[in-house]
């Protein structure tokens, strides 16, 4: 295998589905985009706000194989189509003892130039993919900028989480039907098997807590929402849970 071929598998397998770790949460969903160049591979990023989609925002980000190694171009779309704001990329591929590799990716500034409000203004993006995370950095020059100003959002893949909640009802527990659990902050009440509510909602997002993402789990009252309990896990963590005596809450990641 070539450092390109490598590099270009490691672009494709940023397919899947993301969201962000701030706390309002944003969704990435990466997909393959059709290129009619044979050598280049694309994607497709959209992203929007957590429970709405009603602004999405896509991206074309395509790579491909040169005499100089990995060039590619990152360009937002505008209902669906290419405008004229085409930045050019460069992509590299460092190494990692932990996985297979670093993919990472930049814009030159002289060649990311697009007019605002009638003054010139340079995009600088850098995009680093380890295979669970996408980190993008924007930073933007121009007259009316603060200096040095860099937005940095982080993406976490998500994974596949499904909820198992059973409530005790005077003597007995009743057992919530199993339900898949995405990761998106909003409240969702389990019902058992008659379709009756257990009085509870629970919600799952990703968090950063000192530099790095954490699971919150929160249980709380189906009525006046007050929150009964929370629970925190690492990133990487394969469940997690809360429980007191009358009330058990379980999340399979």
């Amino acid at each position: 295998y070539t450092a390109q071929s490598v590099a270009l598998t490691r672009f494709g397998q940023m397919q899947g589905n993301y969201i962000s770790t701030g706390t309002d949460p944003t969704q990435l969903t990466v997909t393959p985009e059709r290129s009619e160049d044979l050598g280049e591979a694309a994607l497709l990023w959209t992203q929007s706000d957590v429970g709405d989609s009603s602004n999405l925002r896509q991206f074309r980000i395509a790579a491909r194989g040169t005499g100089a190694g990995v060039t590619g171009i990152f360009a937002p779309l505008l209902n669906g189509q290419l405008t004229t704001r085409v930045c050019p990329l460069t992509w590299q591929l460092a190494a990692n003892e932990s996985t297979s590799g670093i993919l990472q990716a930049s814009t030159d500034q002289s060649g990311c130039v697009f007019q605002s409000n009638g003054a010139s203004v340079a995009l600088h993006k850098e995009i680093v993919f380890d295979g669970d995370f996408i980190t993008v950095a924007d930073r933007i020059d121009g007259p009316d900028m603060p200096a040095s100003s860099t937005m940095i959002t982080q993406f976490v893949r998500l994974k596949s989480a499904s909820a198992r909640v059973a409530r005790l009802d005077v003597d007995q527990w009743r057992m919530a039907v199993e339900f898949e659990m995405p990761a998106d902050g909003q409240r969702r009440q389990p019902t058992d098997a008659a379709g009756m509510d257990l009085g509870v909602g629970i919600s799952l997002r990703l968090q950063t807590m000192d530099s790095e993402p954490q699971w919150r789990l929160v249980v709380s009252d189906k009525d006046s929402s007050e929150i009964i309990g929370q629970a925190w896990a690492d990133w990487n963590a394969q469940r997690i849970g809360w429980a007191n005596e009358k009330l058990q809450v379980e999340i399979v990641l």
